[in-house]
C-alpha cells in the first residue's frame, strides 16, 4: 500500500505537469533534470507495482470480495500495458481505468457495507 500511494503521489504529479503542458506553457526542462528523471521514469513503476501487490492482498485477505482485487490487477496490467501498445494507447488506457475503477467501487461497495456491521461482527466476512 505504502509503495502504491508513493506512486500515486508521483504519478499525480506527472499529470500535473502534463495538463500545464497542455495548457501551452512550457514544461521541457521539469522532467529533464538530474533530480526529476529518475522520479519521471521511476514513479509509474511504483504506482503498478503497488496496485498490483494490493490487489494481490485483496485476493488473498479474504476480507473484500476476491473481484474486485481481480479488477485491480486487471485493469492495472492492462493500463501499464498502453504504454507500449502505440496507436492504440489511449483505447487500452481506458479499458485499464474501467477495470481499475470497477475494482475500487466493488471494494468501496464492500467496506460501506462493512461499516455498517454491529462491533461484534466486524471482523467475519460478510456476502455483498
Amino acid at each position: 500500500m505504502i509503495i502504491g500511494n508513493v506512486g500515486n503521489i508521483i504519478v499525480t504529479a506527472i499529470v500535473f505537469v502534463e495538463m500545464a503542458q497542455a495548457s501551452g506553457e512550457t514544461v521541457d526542462q521539469v522532467f529533464t533534470t538530474t533530480f526529476t528523471e529518475p522520479i519521471y521514469t521511476f514513479g509509474p513503476l511504483l504506482f503498478v507495482i503497488g496496485m498490483i501487490l494490493f490487489g494481490i492482498s485483496m485476493i488473498r485477505g479474504k476480507v473484500f470480495h476476491q473481484i474486485s482485487g481481480y479488477l485491480l490487477l486487471i485493469g492495472t496490467i492492462v493500463f501499464a500495458a498502453a504504454s507500449v501498445s502505440g496507436d492504440a494507447q489511449k483505447m487500452i488506457e481506458l479499458i485499464g481505468a474501467l477495470f481499475t475503477g470497477a475494482g475500487f467501487i466493488v471494494s468501496g461497495l464492500k467496506f460501506n457495507q462493512l461499516n455498517r456491521l454491529p462491533e461484534s461482527e466486524m471482523g467475519k466476512n460478510v456476502p455483498l
